[in-house]
């Protein structure tokens, strides 16, 4: 396991108290997503952690609480749902549900979807993504990474919120733009206002490359697909993918129109389209150039599909039919344009329309400003509105409401959000719990959570707690969790040791009801005697009686505590060293001891040899004694007469130690490298026996 997922928080070893970390799911440019255990509700949950630059502004801070706690007023199958924030160590975080599966771009790294699943993944995100922006949330950074598709297949879309908190920082600090840049829509590479239908573009960028295996713009860098986005147009899906019906060209190419006013008004628009292509039915978006012009800005309603089509003319028409054709086309063109801008001045009454922005869940500043851009007279209700759905101080309404067709400089009123109605949590605390029951809903709460706790000092069937806490302001018709005194009780704790971590914790926190009977809390340590993932230790020790809801510590092994040497011979010293230090996660993972030495094989500064040999197993921290060369040995001058021998006995009287024999070199007392000089026949003899 990773070390960063061991985390701590005030001696608890939990995130915030509550949940406790068994795992790392995944890492990115934004935070760091670990498995985790709500130790209060006994459930699996992912926590992701957002990096710690985030949490150096103190306003991005408040953004993130308030967009968390939008986003986890949504409720619907195709949108993970998020439970809870907070911070830890600084870092925000928010616990979202755990789905077991892969995102769509990792299921699209291995696999490429039929035409039926495609469209069926499609419609369920788009699903999730239309059920968050009726309750005023943009997701802004819509992709393939942001859609999860469960084991069983189901589809949720996830960081609802997130993005948008992170995206006010981001524009705020940097100026930059926000949102992947293979799904980013036009205007929001230029920095413009976004609505619900920059999610429909990227939504249809996700479904180019859901349905053809590519993304709708390939460029070497972001800059160069923002740009592409801004300025270029796709190549068309049905030539990049020829099993498509071209149906799929008008749906994809109007979520992808550069102009907002031009793509699907709602994600539900383009939902609907997508069963229509499934069923084979005829599309309700208007194939590009049928519906606008580059030209103009205003929107028609779409009209009836034509009922006849043009017949390619032949190979070599007569020069006086083709111009006659083309006098007629053009006659008729021109018929339906007048028709259409009569129509449309009369419908429109002669003004000029446009369509309201929608700034739900905006601060009012920003509101004010994005609708006066848009032509609007803006003014504001003086009195609030109590709104589940929008959080105190934003937009929570507009009168004309958000994407109606209004004339230019119509006045837009907007209404704020007083947040939702709330109420203080009644004084529970020290009485019966039959009364805490009744005080609770006459409140207008819900009744939360019962736990039983023993405690010396209160009567048994007291309440001796509550969350929220007394006096405190809870939202109206939400659950209030208690606990209530009960006599004492003690378990005999489980023997544990030498039993598989996950066993090991299902046996502890389920020695007795309710679960869980006891808190685990587990370390890690090497172990040369015991399995991995055993536990090595156990406090308190097995069958030791103990009172139900405190803590065992359990120490599981991480494996031998040993390291494979690397081979580091014929190697500079330098490297061989820090490869023999950084060969394991601790520092330095083996003390190296060095020593030198002559060698006319290798080059001076290289390692000669290693000891314990390369891949070898040894204990981390031990010692590992390397060779290093200091080159061939200087041999000294010949030319000059040799004295030593001159001066030194022969070992036998009366023999000439000249005769050749070679036996000068067995004597070796002195060292005398003279001997080769002597004789030229016992060089090689000498070079050998020494």
């Amino acid at each position: 396991m990773d070390d960063t997922t061991r985390v701590d928080s005030g001696g608890t070893g939990l995130l915030g108290g509550r949940y406790e970390v068994r795992g790392r799911l995944g890492h990115g440019g934004m935070a760091d997503v670990v498995r985790a255990l709500d130790t209060q509700l006994d459930r699996e949950v992912a926590v992701k952690i957002l990096h710690a630059r985030y949490a150096e502004d103190p306003s991005f801070l408040e953004r993130f609480r308030r967009e968390a706690q939008a986003a986890a007023s949504l409720s619907h199958p195709n949108v993970v749902a998020v439970y809870d924030a907070g911070e830890h160590d600084s870092r925000p975080f928010i616990v979202m549900e755990l789905v077991e599966g892969e995102s769509l771009s990792a299921m699209l790294n291995h696999e490429q979807p039929s035409l039926e699943r495609a469209l069926q993944i499609g419609g369920d995100a788009a699903l999730g993504i239309h059920y968050a922006h009726e309750r005023g949330l943009i997701h802004r950074d819509v992709k393939p990474g942001n859609i999860l598709v469960s084991e069983d297949g189901q589809v949720k879309v996830t960081d609802f919120g997130i993005a948008r908190a992170v995206n006010a920082e981001t524009v705020t600090q940097t100026a930059s733009v926000f949102g992947t840049a293979a799904y980013i829509a036009p205007e929001q590479a230029q920095g413009g206002h976004v609505d619900r239908r920059t999610d429909v573009y990227a939504m249809g960028c996700v479904l180019y490359e859901l349905l053809t295996g590519r993304q709708p713009f390939l460029g070497d860098s972001a800059v160069s697909l923002a740009y592409m986005h801004v300025t270029a147009d796709p190549p068309l899906p049905s030539e990049v993918a020829p099993h498509l019906p071209e149906a799929l060209d008008t749906v994809l190419l109007t979520a992808l129109a550069k102009d907002p006013a031009q793509r699907y008004a709602t994600v539900r628009d383009l939902h609907s389209d997508l069963q229509r292509v499934a069923a084979g039915l005829p599309v309700a978006a208007i194939p590009e150039g049928g519906a606008w012009d580059d030209g103009g800005t205003t929107v028609l309603p779409p009209g009836p599909p034509a009922t006849y089509e043009a017949e390619p003319p032949p190979d070599d028409p007569p020069p006086r039919r083709g111009l006659a054709t083309a006098m007629i086309v053009l006659l008729i063109l021109a018929v339906f344009a007048l028709g259409a801008v009569l129509l449309t001045n009369l419908l429109a009454g002669g003004e000029d329309t446009v369509i309201v922005p929608d700034v739900l869940g905006e601060d009012p500043e920003f509101a004010e400003e994005t609708l006066e851009n848009a032509g609007f007279e803006v003014s504001r209700e003086p009195d609030r509105m109590t709104s589940e759905e929008y959080e105190e101080g934003t937009v929570a309404e507009t009168d004309p409401a958000p994407l109606d067709e209004v004339a230019e400089g119509t006045e837009v009123i907007l209404v704020i959000s007083a947040g939702p109605e709330t109420a203080a949590v009644p004084e529970i605390i020290g009485v019966e719990e039959e009364v805490a029951v009744d005080a609770i809903e006459d409140a207008g709460f819900t009744v939360g959570e019962r736990t039983e706790r023993d405690v010396e000092d209160a009567e048994e069937g007291e309440v001796v707690d509550a969350r929220p806490e007394p006096g405190e302001e809870h939202r109206l018709g939400e659950p209030v969790d208690y606990w209530v005194a009960v006599g004492p009780d003690v378990v005999a704790v489980p023997m544990v040791v030498n039993t598989p971590e996950d066993e090991a914790r299902e046996m502890l926190e389920g020695a007795c009801e309710p679960e869980p009977c006891f808190t685990v809390e587990v370390e890690y340590e090497p172990d040369n005697l015991v399995d991995e993932d055993d536990v090595i230790r156990q406090n308190p020790s097995g069958g030791t009686e103990a009172e139900p809801g405190s803590t065992v510590e359990i120490v599981v092994s991480e494996g031998p505590d040993t390291v494979e040497l690397p081979d580091v011979e014929n190697q500079p010293e330098a490297q061989a060293i820090e490869r023999l230090e950084d060969a394991c996660d601790r520092d330095p993972c083996v003390e190296v001891a060095v020593s030198r030495e002559f060698s006319a094989n290798t080059a001076e500064g290289r390692v000669i040899e290693q000891d314990p040999r390369p891949n070898n197993s040894v204990d981390i921290g031990s010692e590992v004694s390397i060779v290093v060369s200091r080159g061939a040995e200087e041999e000294e001058d010949d030319t000059e007469p040799d004295d030593n021998n001159d001066t030194e006995p022969d070992d036998e009287p009366g023999t000439d130690p000249d005769d050749g024999d070679g036996d000068d070199g067995d004597d070796g007392d002195d060292g005398d490298d003279g001997d080769n000089e002597n004789n030229g026949d016992g060089d090689e003899e000498d070079e050998e026996e020494g």
